[in-house]
């Protein structure tokens, strides 16, 4: 709670007092105070309101002048209170902004490490190649780790995820299978 006697509350009362005759600078004030009451809260705020209300009521000699004490003190205290609930509207809406970003954040982060989870676990399953492959130079059979010799089809097969399918290329269709296909032509023919 505020203490009735502090410096704010002395300036709300001098704001109040002094409206008359002074009402664009009292209203300039009253929004800047309405600026520093945030740090109040709503209820520190009205017990200041409260306070200064009390105070007048208690300095105004007529029914007049307390009429008019009163009718400043509704000005101030509309133009403290717009401002204060512009400004307390503003961070509202700003934290409901930042809780949105916030479940955003949350909603990507798990997404990020549900994708790295899911690379991590490519990455222990992923069977490489790698280093120097020793093969043999006519054969082409592949060296593994136990010192045995295998086909280059299955050694690739058992060290990745490749899979071969076979075919003939045209180098090797000149130099092998058509000398092949001739030899078996010339068979059929010596048969015939």
């Amino acid at each position: 709670m505020i203490d009735e006697n502090s410096d704010f509350a002395d300036r709300y009362l001098a704001m109040v007092t002094g409206y008359f005759g002074a009402e664009e600078v009292v209203r300039e004030q009253a929004q800047r105070f309405g600026r520093e009451a945030l740090t109040l809260g709503v209820e520190g705020l009205a017990a200041v309101h409260h306070a200064t209300l009390r105070k007048l009521l208690a300095q105004a000699a007529t029914l007049d002048a307390r009429d008019q004490l009163l009718a400043a003190a509704g000005e101030v205290y509309g133009e403290v209170l717009t401002v204060f609930e512009m400004m307390l509207r503003g961070y509202q809406e700003t934290n409901a902004l930042l809780k949105v970003e916030i479940i955003d954040h949350q909603r990507l982060e798990k997404l990020l490490a549900d994708r790295v989870s899911k690379l991590k676990d490519a990455i222990a399953e992923a069977k490489t190649l790698r280093g120097l492959l020793p093969i043999c130079m006519y054969c082409k059979k592949i060296r593994d780790d136990q010192e045995r010799w295998n086909q280059i089809e299955a050694y690739v097969a058992k060290h990745s995820h490749a899979q071969f399918s076979h075919g003939i290329c045209p180098a090797c269709w000149k130099a092998v299978v058509e000398p092949e296909i001739e030899k078996m032509r010339e068979a059929v023919a010596k048969q015939t």
